[in-house]
């Protein structure tokens, strides 16, 4: 894979992206929505309560970031 552009050139809006690159963002843009939509998708969700939907989100969330594995309570 070609080496990433320069910070500054990113930071100037000057980077240019090789065509491998671009292609691997969006391959990987493409897995976020996969994964997005799988998510939000899930059986889980029906057993929420729409009001409780932000709040349980934000406990999947900092569940996730620190690794438990445990769902939360719905």
């Amino acid at each position: 894979m070609d080496a990433e552009p320069a910070a500054m050139a990113v930071v100037a809006l000057e980077a240019e992206i090789s065509d491998e690159q671009r292609q691997a963002l969006a391959d990987a843009r493409e897995r976020r929505l996969e994964v997005v939509e799988t998510l939000h998708r899930h059986s889980f969700w029906a057993t929420v309560e729409p009001s409780d939907r932000i709040k349980v989100q934000t406990a999947l969330r900092k569940a996730a970031r620190a690794g438990d594995q445990t769902p939360p309570a719905a």
